[in-house]
């Protein structure tokens, strides 16, 4: 983050002051015209808004926030949006005991719809949380989910049963060292009371709740050699150029795809891109929307290289290829 710079020559004898943190720039917003940002993603059937407020000074600095609609007009205008619409939000941040921020939203306007490459179908979910989670007649329940993300030193462990993404809170980070995204983990947990939708997890009182089964990290740099459908992430305030990656399903119904990359060469990732634009382009239709991705229905792909993980909130697991030869199109 950027902060003052201190000029000897200046006529004052105070020292610089840093930068105000994320969560009192975006107090000061709601307190003026309202916090510009990026729709994460809309769930409206079980009431999930999650906003995405970035450092205008860093990209790369950013905090996702919860959003409450204050009546149910808030809460319809909201159902509106779409993935990385820019919006401007008005309200207030709420005093909660949760290391997730959240706004209780009374006014919400749109500032810039996005406009995908590829315009894809509405999405159905086809989870119904907290339905179809395992669970017995106390609320505790235990299944398989994959690490969609964490933060806040742990506290706040995102995670995926099937397509529904549950936000989970610890009360300390102890539980959850060492996780990354796109491990595979069995998680022993109970339903909380409040607030009734979305659903939110805690963990069951018992010792270890959440358990690794297959890890993200012991992946990097072993051999891969994987064969799944084909996967566009078409370009976004995010990533300024369509990426391709390896569609796989897990052991809990939740997908996880393998990036397909070269970061040695730039020619040569772009021949891995071009390889698998023009497989696409022969079928430009003939995918279904996962979310935030499009996959192909009748393209196969075979990928083999090295796994590559060097971040625990790393987006997916990535193949690195040597050239645009290592991967065969089926």
């Amino acid at each position: 983050m950027m902060s003052s710079t201190f000029s000897p020559s200046a006529q004052s004898n105070e020292l610089p002051t840093s930068e105000p943190t994320p969560l009192e720039q975006i107090r000061a917003a709601l307190e003026g015209d309202g916090v510009v940002g990026e729709v994460h993603g809309v769930r409206a059937e079980e009431s999930v808004f999650v906003f995405t407020w970035r450092n205008p000074n860093d990209f790369f600095d950013f905090l996702h926030v919860s959003l409450i609609p204050e009546t149910t007009a808030v809460a319809t205008s909201l159902a509106q949006f779409g993935r990385h619409d820019r919006v401007r939000i008005q309200g207030k941040l709420l005093d909660i005991r949760s290391p997730q921020p959240h706004i209780e939203v009374t006014g919400v306007e749109l500032v810039r719809a996005w406009n995908p490459s590829i315009p894809a179908p509405r999405y159905d979910y086809e989870a119904t949380i907290p339905d179809d989670l395992p669970r017995r007649a106390d609320g505790s329940g235990k299944a398989t989910f994959l690490v969609h993300a964490v933060h806040g030193e742990g506290k706040i462990v995102v995670l995926e049963f099937k397509d529904a993404v549950i936000p989970v809170f610890f009360q300390d980070g102890s539980q959850t060292q060492g996780l990354y995204r796109n491990d595979m983990v069995e998680f022993s947990y109970r339903i909380r009371n409040r607030p009734e939708s979305p659903a939110h997890l805690l963990p069951a009182s018992v010792p270890n709740p959440i358990k690794v089964i297959e890890s993200a990290l012991s992946k990097h740099l072993q051999p891969a050699d994987l064969t799944g459908s084909l996967v566009l992430f078409p370009k976004s305030p995010q990533v300024s150029l369509d990426v391709y990656a390896l569609h796989e399903a897990t052991l809990g119904g939740a997908t996880r795809q393998y990036t397909l990359v070269n970061f040695d060469n730039p020619e040569v990732f772009k021949a891995i891109r071009a390889k698998c634009a023009e497989a696409w382009s022969k079928d430009p239709n003939n995918f279904r929307n996962g979310r935030n991705k499009l996959i192909h229905h009748s393209i196969k792909v075979r990928a083999k290289g090295l796994f590559n993980v060097v971040d625990p909130n790393q987006a997916n697991v990535q193949i690195l290829l040597k050239s645009a030869d290592d991967l065969e199109i089926q």
